[in-house]
């Protein structure tokens, strides 16, 4: 897998999407290309696999995730980093939440979120997608704080 990387002013940035994501607890142990293999940057597997996920999309568009284009190893930068995040947040053309590898469950519960809504009772049919919507709320990306920025600043949000 291979990237190239460009740096913005935000107010100039051409669209772009903005990813949420949770990093779990895993430490940087994978490698991806940069600039036709001049250089490589560590990442974690969660972020390998949204980035491999991001590059098969048609057509293709910039991405932003902060694991990339942050230097993690520079407090300075990631400190001022996060106080752009609204901005970021607020520029971006879309935002995308990437929730991880999902099972069938989970699949059932988000079709089915419409459907629930409108019935709000637990009856046989809709067992299934109760147990996958309780299985997505208890997914990792939803204990995280960085959630209320990331899910209410964007005009558009894609889960």
């Amino acid at each position: 897998m291979e990237i190239s990387m460009e740096a913005f002013n935000i107010e100039e940035a051409p669209p772009f999407i903005a990813m949420s994501y949770c990093w779990a607890d895993q430490l940087p142990d994978r490698s991806v290309k940069v600039e036709n293999g001049m250089r490589f940057l560590r990442v974690t597997s969660n972020v390998e696999a949204l980035i491999n996920l991001m590059l098969s999309w048609k057509p293709w568009h910039p991405f932003w995730i902060d694991a990339v284009c942050i230097n993690q190893e520079n407090t300075p930068e990631k400190n001022m980093q996060v106080s752009l995040m609204s901005s970021i947040y607020s520029q971006a053309a879309h935002c995308v939440v990437w929730l991880g590898h999902g099972n069938e469950s989970i699949e059932i519960a988000v079709e089915a979120l419409p459907e629930l809504y409108a019935k709000m009772d637990v009856t046989a049919r809709l067992q299934t997608a109760w147990t996958g919507l309780e299985q997505l709320m208890c997914l990792p990306w939803f204990r995280r704080v960085w959630i209320i920025q990331e899910a209410v600043i964007p005009d558009d949000l894609v889960m």
